[in-house]
């Protein structure tokens, strides 16, 4: 599990697991009078994309493996929904005049950063550690969003709900006769 991958990249800073999430959109300080066009803003987009199953698997290093800064799992279940996801959040953001960074979406959930002074994991290495872990027992179905806030302090970020974002049930199929 994650200690073979902890042996990889002894000197970084682990992701604490309550603080794993994957990022739709990061927005960077919101004032106070700008929340509630964020806010609906995710209530319009949720609306867009029925609830999905999300599996993790695959990994990979930003900004490249080259440079690894940071380590991360990939998703190799539900990425299309959650671009579409991502593609509706960062619709109804411009619309309520919040512009979003221009680079492409990679759904990932963030292991850790590698300090640039310590020697990098091998990619060869963590694929290996990343192909030696049963995935399957980390699906889960999304059925929401989450708006939310963090605040860094030394023990690195700490984040907290704004607001929650329900995602639509699936419609069930009605029976062919």
């Amino acid at each position: 599990g994650i200690g073979n991958l902890a042996r990889l990249a002894g000197d970084a800073r682990w992701t604490r697991p309550e603080s794993l999430h994957l990022t739709l959109a990061f927005l960077g300080d919101v004032a106070q009078g700008r929340l509630a066009a964020v806010q609906t803003a995710a209530d319009r987009a949720s609306l867009t994309q029925p609830a999905f199953r999300l599996a993790l698997g695959g990994s990979g290093a930003f900004p490249s493996w080259d440079r690894p800064r940071a380590l991360w799992l990939g998703v190799s279940a539900g990425g299309e929904e959650l671009s579409r996801l991502h593609a509706a959040l960062r619709a109804e953001l411009a619309a309520g005049g919040i512009r979003l960074e221009e680079r492409p979406f990679h759904p990932h959930l963030t292991l850790c950063r590698v300090s640039p002074r310590a020697p990098a994991p091998s990619r060869e290495a963590v694929e290996r550690w990343s192909g030696s872990v049963n995935w399957a027992r980390a699906a889960a179905t999304v059925d929401g969003l989450l708006l939310m806030s963090s605040r860094l302090d030394r023990a690195g970020p700490d984040y907290s709900v704004v607001s929650r974002h329900r995602l639509p049930r699936e419609r069930e199929s009605s029976p062919q006769d």
